[in-house]
């Protein structure tokens, strides 16, 4: 991920008003874009097609993340190893669900699967548990990664 300007059609385009895009307004025209989150294994993390399309991609980075934390402090994912390690994550409230699902399952009360799904990938609050879930070790308060 990396810091990328946004030039004026882009701003326009997205309904910034010009105002707020004015020179001397203090607003920094920099966005940071989660690039290649199409390239998500979910296969590899257990997960079906339908709830990696609605998840949020910063959580589908975040478990990538931590995988390759965990790899990197010597231990090997899923092997066994009886190191306990927990996650603490915090994350703010991102757009996806509403600029790119439209909502998603959350206009539709009716399928209560689909609603879970889309709350848990997308709720900040999730991302911990989440991760120790995906991780294939979910436990109370700590996991085996």
């Amino acid at each position: 991920m990396s810091a990328t300007q946004l030039d004026d059609e882009t701003l326009e385009e997205k309904g910034l008003p010009p105002g707020l895009r004015a020179e001397g307004s203090g607003w920094v025209p920099v966005a940071y874009k989660n690039e290649r989150v199409d390239e998500f294994d979910a296969f590899f993390w257990g997960i079906g097609v339908q709830e990696a399309t609605i998840m949020d991609p910063q959580q589908r980075r975040f478990l990538q993340t931590a995988w390759s934390a965990v790899e990197h402090s010597g231990h090997a994912p899923r092997s066994g190893t009886p190191t306990r390690s927990s996650v603490f994550a915090a994350c703010g409230i991102d757009g996806y669900l509403i600029h790119h699902q439209d909502g998603g399952a959350l206009k539709t009360p009716a399928d209560p699967g689909a609603l879970f799904l889309t709350e848990v990938g997308n709720e900040k609050n999730y991302i911990a548990t989440a991760t120790c879930h995906a991780h294939g070790r979910s436990q109370t308060d700590t996991c085996r990664l």
